[in-house]
């Protein structure tokens, strides 16, 4: 009894702990705000993530398992090495990460990972930066159907993908400068590609489960966040932590001030619950979490000042579209509901990124 009552909790297990126990007195408290959420959640999934990811996923690892896209490696290997100091194969999951959207660029690492065909190091830098979102979302949703102009999705788009390359490319020089080059150190046997119809079965079985797991975080932020909608405090609070949290709902409201650079900045960073599809996406990977979170920072960034001077040179009257109330708009929120959300979003990344690492043991 003595042992147990002594026995070592880790400080982020407890306060991990303390705050459940929290939401769920929330839950209990409000069931209705919770059904809302879920129910605001299932929207966002079946109007903007399956219909713009799911074809595409099965497409993107369709591609990766019957081994059409080493061919396309092939053709972009050269300028893959040279600018990013990767293999051609992971020229092809960056493509596809900028065709397909959020998790695919993990999802599709995480396979050439996982059969040998790159080794760590090369994967960890991929995970910086392929996870993008793809023209279906921002051209799609956010610019057509959030913004109202195409023109405004095709700028957000060139800034996020002019973005990603950038972090690419300091990530390569970087690798060089360590003496680091793709496909070195691979312990791992490489496995054949699979038959055609093998590949179509496994990819749409596999992106139907990966889809899932997507709209389950979704569903779970917009949950949490309609808990928020509580206790009263300024619309900017709402924002920041919308944002922070969960993509979709970040951009239709932060869509209503019209600043595009900050919609570049959301959609560089992508929000908790994406970070959470990507690291659970590439389980076979350790990747540091700090530096994941670092880099999703970065691109935020780059892609916000690539925004602002693009309409500099290509300037955009802008005003949100009528699509943008398929999400309900938070009106209040708290500030130790707020800090609480924040703080678990953390430690949940933390959580899979250790699990990722001792997977390796």
């Amino acid at each position: 009894m003595k042992k147990f009552l002594i026995c070592k909790i880790k400080p982020a297990v407890f306060l991990a702990g303390c705050f459940c126990f929290f939401f769920i007195l929330l839950i209990f408290t409000y069931p209705n705000d919770v059904t809302n959420g879920g129910l605001n959640g299932l929207l966002i999934c079946g109007e903007v993530i399956i219909p713009s990811l799911f074809p595409f996923m099965v497409i993107a690892l369709f591609l990766s398992k019957s081994g059409i896209i080493y061919y396309i490696g092939r053709l972009i290997n050269p300028v893959a090495r040279a600018l990013f100091n990767i293999s051609g194969e992971s020229a092809g999951v960056l493509l596809m990460s900028f065709i397909a959207g959020y998790p695919v660029g993990a999802r599709l690492t995480n396979e050439l990972y996982k059969t040998g065909k790159i080794n760590l190091d090369e994967a960890s830098r991929m995970l910086c930066f392929t996870v993008n979102a793809g023209p279906a979302f921002i051209v799609t949703a956010v610019g057509a159907g959030i913004l109202g102009s195409k023109s405004a999705g095709a700028v957000l788009l060139a800034a996020h993908v002019l973005g990603s390359v950038l972090i690419g490319i300091i990530l390569g020089i970087n690798s060089r400068r360590l003496g680091q080059s793709p496909n070195d150190n691979t312990k791992k046997s490489i496995k054949p590609p699979k038959a055609l119809s093998s590949a179509f079965v496994e990819s749409t079985a596999e992106a139907s489960s990966s889809i899932l797991n997507i709209c389950a975080w979704v569903v779970l932020f917009s949950c949490v966040i309609q808990l928020l909608n509580r206790i009263s405090l300024s619309d900017n609070i709402v924002l920041i932590l919308s944002s922070l949290s969960e993509v979709t709902t970040g951009t239709v409201l932060l869509a209503r001030t019209c600043n595009l650079p900050l919609l570049a900045a959301l959609l560089g960073w992508a929000g908790f619950s994406v970070h959470c599809q990507v690291l659970s996406s590439s389980k076979d990977i350790s990747q540091n979490i700090l530096k994941f979170i670092f880099f999703r920072i970065l691109h935020g960034a780059f892609s916000a000042v690539i925004t602002y001077l693009l309409l500099k040179i290509y300037p955009l009257a802008i005003s949100t579209g009528e699509n943008s109330e398929i999400i309900s708009r938070p009106s209040s929120v708290s500030i130790p509901v707020s800090i609480s959300l924040i703080f678990m979003s953390v430690v949940l990344l933390f959580f899979i990124g250790e699990n990722q690492s001792t997977s390796k043991h």
